[in-house]
């Protein structure tokens, strides 16, 4: 008797290929989500660092890093930390965050320039979520350069800012030089009510509304588009620089009733002046932000405008917390 052997028709192996189709399509979102959820951990774990890194510093200098003199100016290891340090909070608080090596490159001599530029090309992973981008140097889109490091126009970026309060104020590229440091007309910064503007001093008693009801750092807001290319104006300029706004966020505006933290999808802002000043993310949800005390929270964007702008402002007597 003769053995007949069957085989798979077109039509069975178009509903398996079918099965498969969908089961992948089932897995995809699953997968996907287990990354970004691992992402998130990681951007979560990097704010931590860099809030016991500033908490750190405060024990040591009895204050909270300065935000530097200004735009121009990059960090210059023989001036330590605080108000007479030119570069902001990212450079002051590297030796906390093991990296005292990269604080100690460079100077204020010619002879430093070469070394100036090694430590303004080099990306730290810890500065950046993982959701937006990877550690890498960029351009500047308005064509930034520090003429402690000429020529320079590639260099390292960050995607975390300290606290600068409720009120935005704007503070300008600096001194030209150290000599006229001493006697230089340094603008008004009286208005300023959280824990970083230039040449700032905030000390732990300043925070009157308590260290768990106050801003530490937090996600930047940057338009997707604009993640590579240097055109936000709160993202052009590099990380161990003096500036307000690349390394400063804040959440209330003159003349602006609010200034609620967006997801990088959102490009919308009215004015120039309003552009890389808010607290956002690459998350689909809200962003991370760490309290003074050093607790990390994830904040949905949809929060209160009166309860996000209040938590940063240091002393306005409010004391809320985060809901």
């Amino acid at each position: 008797m003769r053995k007949t052997f069957r085989g798979i028709t077109v039509i069975e192996l178009l509903v398996v290929v079918a099965i498969i189709g969908v089961l992948i399509g089932l897995l995809l979102p699953a997968v996907q989500a287990a990354r970004e959820s691992a992402r998130k951990f990681q951007c979560s774990g990097h704010i931590k660092e860099l809030s016991l890194g500033v908490l750190n510093f405060e024990s040591s200098h009895g204050s909270f890093p300065s935000g530097g003199w200004g735009t121009n100016w990059i960090g210059l290891p023989d001036r330590g930390g605080g108000q007479m340090q030119p570069a902001g909070w990212i450079y002051q608080i590297l030796p906390q965050i093991e990296q005292p090596q990269l604080f100690q490159l460079g100077g204020d001599s010619a002879s430093d320039f070469a070394a100036n530029a090694k430590r303004i090309q080099t990306p730290l992973s810890l500065l950046f979520c993982p959701s937006r981008r990877s550690a890498s140097v960029m351009p500047s889109g308005y064509g930034w350069e520090t003429p402690l490091a000429p020529g320079v126009t590639q260099f390292a970026r960050n995607d975390y800012a300290m606290n600068g309060g409720s009120i935005f104020v704007a503070y300008g590229v600096g001194p030209p030089s150290i000599a006229a440091a001493e006697s230089f007309h340094w603008p008004s910064m009286s208005r300023c009510n959280g824990l970083v503007h230039q040449r700032s001093k905030v000390t732990v008693a300043q925070v009157t509304d308590g260290l768990s009801n106050t801003f530490l750092i937090g996600e930047k807001h940057i338009p997707t588009e604009n993640y590579l290319n240097g055109l936000d104006p709160g993202d052009n300029e590099c990380a161990y620089g003096g500036d307000d706004r690349d390394l400063v966020r804040f959440t209330g505006m003159t003349g602006v009733d609010e200034l609620l933290p967006m997801t990088d999808l959102w490009n919308k802002p009215s004015t120039r002046e309003q552009r890389g000043v808010r607290f956002g993310s690459a998350h689909a949800t809200g962003f991370h932000i760490s309290m003074a005390d050093g607790s990390v929270h994830f904040v949905g964007y949809a929060i209160d405008s009166a309860v996000h702008r209040s938590l940063g402002n240091r002393n306005d007597g409010e004391n809320v917390l985060l809901p």
